[in-house]
Formats: C-alpha cells, sequence, structure tokens
C-alpha cells in the first residue's frame, strides 16, 4: 500500500498521528528511551501509518467504536508534567494496600520523586524504568528489555500494539530472580495529570519472573482530582518462567471522560501459575485485553473481571487464551454490573492447538443489568483443534432475581440492604478469588459505592 492510500485509509487519525509524531521527533529520543526503543518505534510508526486505529468493521472491535479518539485532539505526554502532580494528589487516589512497592507513573512517564526507591526492594528483585536501562549498572536488565519488549506484542500484529510502540517514552522494567518470593504487591500507581489539554500517553510495563519466583503486580488508573481526561494505552508483557506465580491486576478507576486501552500479555512456562484481574470501575470508554499463552506444560492461568459501570459508560472485556501445548489448565469468569444506559462487551476466546491434548478449560461470562436501559453483548468462543480435550464455555445475561429479593424482603431486610446483599455476592464470585485481604474488602466496598446503593 503507498503512503497516499494509506493516509487516505487513516482518515482523520493520520493527521493527529502526525501532529504526535512531530511532538515525538522535537522531544528527541533522549528523553527516557533506550537506544533500542527509537528503532522498534520507527517500524511500529511504518505499521500504524497503514493500519489507522481499530474500526467497527474489524470483527474484534464490532461493539466499540474509537470515534471520540479518532476525531480528539490530544497532546503527547511530556517528562515535566510529573512536577504538576503532588504526593497529595498520589495518596488521595491511592489503594489502601497496607504494605506494597510503589512505582507511580504520571501520563505514562515513571516519577522517582513519587516512588519508593528502587534500590529498596529485596533481594532478586530488579526495578528500572526505561529512562533507566542506558546506566552501565543496568545492562542486565537492558539485555533483558531487548529480548522481551515487543516478543509478546509485536508491531506487526495490530494497531494496538503499533500504537504503544510508536508513542511510548518511558516504561518499567520489573525482574524477579529464581526461587524469589516477593512477599508484598509490587503497585504501580498510573496518574492522569493536571495539565489543560487531554492528553494521550503510553505506558508500559516488563515483568520476566525466573524459574520458581512469586510475584504480585497491581497496576491502578486514576487521575488528579481535577485532571482532564484524555487518552491512555497501555500495554503489559510478561514472562512467567518454570514453577513460577504471578498475579496480575489492572484497576481501573478512570475520570468520567477518560478513554482507556489497556493490554497483558502473558507467556506461561512449565509448570508455572498466572492469575489476572480486570477490575473497571471508571472511564468514559474502556477496553481490557488480556492475552496469555500456556506455553509449558503443567501450567495453569485464572483470569478474572469485574465491570460496575453506570451513567454511559462502555467497557469491552477482550480474551484470547491460548492453550499451546497439552495437560494445561485454565478458568475464566468475567462478570458484569450494569446501571443507568451503560454497556459492556465481553468477547472471549479460548484456543486448544492440535497438540494440545488433555487440555481442561473453562469460561463463563455474566451480567447483570439493574436498569432496562443497560445493555451487554457477549460473544464466548471455542476454537479446538485437539480431540482429548475438557473445555466448557456459557454466558447469561439477565436482572436482578425478584424471588432472592422477595426472599430476604420477607425476613425484615430492607429494600436497598436486600439489592446491596444480591449486588454483592454476584461481584463476590470473582473478588473472592483475591488473595490480598484488604484489597478484596475494597473491591467489594467500591461496587456498593459505584452503583450507590
Amino acid at each position: 500500500m503507498s503512503l497516499a492510500s494509506s493516509e487516505k485509509t487513516a482518515g482523520k487519525w493520520y493527521l493527529q498521528h502526525s501532529e504526535l509524531l512531530k511532538q515525538r521527533e522535537s522531544m528527541g529520543d533522549d528523553v527516557a528511551s533506550p537506544m533500542h526503543l527509537a528503532e522498534v518505534r520507527s517500524r511500529a510508526q511504518s505499521e500504524l501509518r497503514v493500519l489507522g486505529l481499530p474500526s467497527a468493521q474489524s470483527e474484534d472491535w464490532k461493539y466499540t467504536n474509537l470515534r471520540d479518539v479518532e476525531n480528539g485532539t490530544f497532546e503527547l505526554a511530556s517528562r515535566d508534567v510529573v512536577s504538576s502532580v503532588t504526593n497529595e494528589n498520589f495518596s488521595t487516589r491511592a489503594l489502601p494496600l497496607a504494605e506494597s512497592y510503589r512505582i507511580a507513573t504520571v501520563d505514562g512517564f515513571v516519577s522517582s520523586e513519587h516512588s519508593d526507591d528502587f534500590q529498596e526492594y529485596p533481594k532478586g528483585v530488579r526495578v528500572c524504568s526505561f529512562a533507566q536501562l542506558q546506566m552501565d549498572s543496568n545492562a542486565d536488565l537492558r539485555a533483558i528489555y531487548d529480548r522481551v519488549y515487543t516478543s509478546l506484542s509485536p508491531v506487526s500484529s495490530d494497531a494496538v500494539s503499533a500504537l504503544s510502540a510508536s508513542y511510548v517514552q518511558d516504561g518499567i522494567v520489573i525482574t524477579v530472580a529464581r526461587n524469589t518470593t516477593v512477599e508484598v504487591p509490587v503497585y504501580i500507581q498510573h496518574m492522569v495529570s493536571r495539565t489543560s489539554e487531554s492528553v494521550a500517553s503510553f505506558p508500559r510495563v516488563v515483568v520476566v519472573l525466573e524459574e520458581g519466583a512469586h510475584l504480585q503486580v497491581v497496576e491502578h488508573f486514576a487521575g488528579a482530582r481535577d485532571a482532564v481526561a484524555g487518552f491512555i494505552t497501555s500495554v503489559a508483557e510478561v514472562v512467567v518462567g518454570k514453577n513460577a506465580e504471578v498475579q496480575y491486576y489492572q484497576i481501573g478507576e478512570d475520570l468520567p471522560q477518560q478513554q482507556r486501552i489497556s493490554r497483558i500479555h502473558i507467556r506461561q512456562e512449565r509448570d508455572s501459575r498466572a492469575k489476572t484481574f480486570s477490575f473497571t470501575f471508571g472511564g468514559k470508554l474502556v477496553r481490557n485485553e488480556v492475552f496469555p499463552t500456556l506455553a509449558g506444560e503443567g501450567a495453569f492461568t485464572g483470569m478474572y473481571g469485574l465491570s460496575v459501570l453506570k451513567d454511559t459508560q462502555h467497557v469491552d472485556n477482550f480474551t484470547v487464551l491460548d492453550h499451546a501445548v497439552p495437560h494445561c489448565e485454565s478458568d475464566e469468569r468475567y462478570k458484569g454490573i450494569y446501571d443507568d444506559s451503560s454497556k459492556g462487551v465481553f468477547c472471549g476466546t479460548i484456543i486448544v492447538r492440535p497438540d494440545a491434548q488433555k487440555t481442561n478449560a473453562i469460561q463463563n461470562n455474566q451480567g447483570l443489568l439493574l436498569s432496562d436501559r443497560a445493555s451487554l453483548a457477549t460473544k464466548p468462543q471455542l476454537k479446538i483443534w485437539a480431540d482429548d480435550v475438557k473445555c466448557t464455555h456459557g454466558a447469561t445475561v439477565g436482572q436482578l432475581d425478584q424471588d432472592q429479593l422477595f426472599y430476604l424482603r420477607s425476613r425484615g431486610i430492607g429494600q436497598r440492604d436486600a439489592r446491596n446483599m444480591l449486588v454483592r455476592a454476584f461481584a463476590g464470585d470473582v473478588t473472592r478469588e483475591i488473595p490480598l485481604h484488604d484489597l478484596r474488602e475494597y473491591l467489594d466496598d467500591r461496587v456498593v459505592e459505584k452503583l450507590s446503593l
């Protein structure tokens, strides 16, 4: 395709893309990036010129329209915005974790002044920003970065990968050495700055667990109370070594007008365990993508999601789980609670490759509609090319059970409390999978608070 025809294909987005490119180039590659990033960026930008933004013409984006992103005008974040966010902004929007190692970002830039000292992590744990990868003391981390960055999310694979790699300016690398257990979670708090412009930001995370390592990561998307909402594209690439275990959370409490695409790629080796949690409470439009690949026998992955929306909010949970080898198990549970005129989408695909015999895979999606105007489009899919497997999937959409509500009312429980109990029980099927007690309690309460029950 010629450049002229690709510009036409991309339409308005290409014009905006060109402006962002000019901003990116005016900053220079020395703002944050290791040299490798510039080479990847060049390839990604070439792909993005051809691909443009995803559209509803694609089956994968059938129910989610990025028109407001395509027609919007966004400024590319700059590092000087870090100083616009105060410690108070971070503390008032922080999750109530009893203990954690905090990494703070502002519009995608890692903020050392708001983060815990990277040198204070336990033995066997290495953390640094992309900006620090060029330091000689981080040569080993740079080698890991070179091996993993864009390997799970290649820039040629789709528009989201190309978009992220085109504009990423900073990110985080976390490695956990063999047989090292990190007792408390690493808390990545993504903050939207208080600028007067709508900002486009592109956070990146690279996580590598060596054999027998254990780690919990909590990514949290929020914003300063008076921030102007913008557009976020975040990508995490996670490698889970043999017999290692990771729990990866993404919790969205985005600003009311925020639009965000978040993606997690996970590659699991033999006998590893991974659990991902996607929670959505805010934002105008949010798309959560989770792509695990079970690449080693005996691996297990659990995928859990809960969306709680009201007004005209929109969430799209899109998952592709790849059983690539034999003797692996997976458990996927996504639930949504939708009030007012909010809309949910679930599209979950389980792939079982020809050699992946003895696979055991379960997928379930349930939606609870609290309003006649709320809706959920659900599309569970199985693509199975092996014959000796156990795979089930199902989806249900409904309202509060009136018989259960009547039963509770007949026991002297008020209407509001009865609704509260039923909604909590519905959400609890997901939240009870969370081993972090303080986080689990917070999310249970957040469900009720969000819906003003």
